[in-house]
Order: structure tokens, then C-alpha cells, then sequence
């Protein structure tokens, strides 16, 4: 896995659905960042094959909803993002 850019800081949140709705607005930013005309443009430059297709990144957008909610689950409130970035990271493994 590579990371192409920062979408925001680091925060911290007071509850789970607060946590649920910055994923689901990180996950927007991240598609919007995917669906740019810049990104078209590289996708086309790779011997014309899409990097990936609407339904591939819903399904990978759920996916990463999903192992963020279950770590902030088994973890609990009140962490720094980092430590949920840092068990999302083995969370799919």
C-alpha cells in the first residue's frame, strides 16, 4: 500500500458515531481524490486500464468502514487517532 496524499490532521473523537461519520467523510474525500480529472488522467496513462472501478472502491470503502468501526469497537473512546490508525492497519490482515 502506498499513500498518495494526507486527507486531513489528526483528531480526536468523543464517541463512535462521531469516529463513523469523519470515516464516511474521509472515505468521500478519498473517492473524490480517485474520480479527479488528474486521476483519470494517470488511470488512462497506465495502458489505458482503470485503476479501479465505481463498484471496486464502494466495496473497498465498505471494507475499510467496517475494520475502522470494529477497531474503534474493541479499543474504545477517548484514544488519539493514531492508535486507531495503528491497529487499522493489522485489522485487515
Amino acid at each position: 500500500m502506498q499513500f498518495l496524499e494526507k486527507l486531513r490532521d489528526e483528531q480526536k473523537f468523543a464517541d463512535l458515531d462521531s469516529l463513523t461519520e469523519q470515516i464516511r467523510r474521509d472515505a468521500a474525500a478519498a473517492r473524490d481524490y480517485f474520480l479527479t480529472a488528474e486521476a483519470q488522467k494517470r488511470q488512462r496513462k497506465r495502458e489505458g486500464k482503470q485503476l479501479m472501478d465505481s463498484d471496486d472502491l464502494d466495496r473497498l470503502s465498505k471494507e475499510v468502514i467496517g475494520a475502522a468501526i470494529e477497531v474503534h469497537r474493541v479499543l474504545g473512546p477517548g484514544l488519539l487517532e493514531s492508535a486507531y490508525e495503528e491497529s487499522l492497519a493489522w485489522e485487515p490482515r
